[in-house]
C-alpha cells in the first residue's frame, strides 16, 4: 500500500515539477516498475494497470508521434482506458447478471467522462466536469452494486455480528 502512494507522490511531483519530456520518461518508469513489482507477487491492482497504460500512451504520443501538448490529453486518456476495461471486462468475463450490470454503468460513467473531456477540451471545465462524473460514479459504487444485485436481508451488515 505504501509503495502505491508515494508512487503517486513522485508521479505528480514530476508531472508538476519537471519538463514534460522528463516527467512522462519518469512516470512511465516508475509505473512500470511498480507493475512489475506487483505482477511477480501476483497481484496487480487494476488502478496501477490503468496508470501504467495512460502513461503508456501518452508516452507513446510524444516520443513516437512528436506530439508534444499531451498533458492536456491525460484526463481523456484515462478515462478511455478505464471504458476499455469495463467493456472488456463486460465482453470477456462471464459473471452474474448483476456484476454485468454494475459493468455496464461504470463502462457508461467512463465513456460520458471520456466524451465530456473530448467536448469541453477549450474551457478548464474539461478537467472538472469529467473528474466530478467519474468521482460521482466511484462513490455511488455501493448504493448502485445495492441496486442491482438485490438485497439479501439474511446477510448481516460488514462489522456486524450476526446473532445467533
Amino acid at each position: 500500500m505504501w509503495i502505491n502512494v508515494v508512487s503517486l507522490a513522485i508521479s505528480l511531483i514530476a508531472v508538476f515539477q519537471l519538463p514534460t519530456a522528463v516527467s512522462l520518461g519518469t512516470d512511465l518508469a516508475i509505473y512500470s516498475s511498480l507493475v512489475w513489482y506487483q505482477y511477480c507477487l501476483k497481484e496487480v491492482s487494476t488502478a496501477n494497470g490503468i496508470i501504467w497504460c495512460s502513461f503508456a500512451i501518452l508516452s507513446f504520443f510524444y516520443y513516437g508521434l512528436g506530439w508534444h501538448d499531451v498533458l492536456p490529453l491525460t484526463g481523456m486518456v484515462i478515462y478511455l482506458v478505464f471504458a476499455l476495461q469495463y467493456g472488456w471486462l463486460l465482453v470477456k468475463q462471464f459473471r452474474s447478471v448483476a456484476q454485468r450490470r454494475i459493468n455496464l454503468v461504470y463502462l457508461a460513467i467512463s465513456l460520458l467522462a471520456t466524451v465530456l473531456s473530448v467536448l469541453l477540451r477549450p474551457d478548464p471545465s474539461y478537467i472538472y466536469l469529467p473528474l466530478g462524473v467519474f468521482f460521482l460514479g466511484v462513490l455511488g459504487r455501493s448504493r448502485v452494486q445495492r441496486l442491482l444485485a438485490g438485497s439479501a436481508p439474511d446477510r448481516p451488515c460488514p462489522g456486524i455480528a450476526k446473532e445467533t
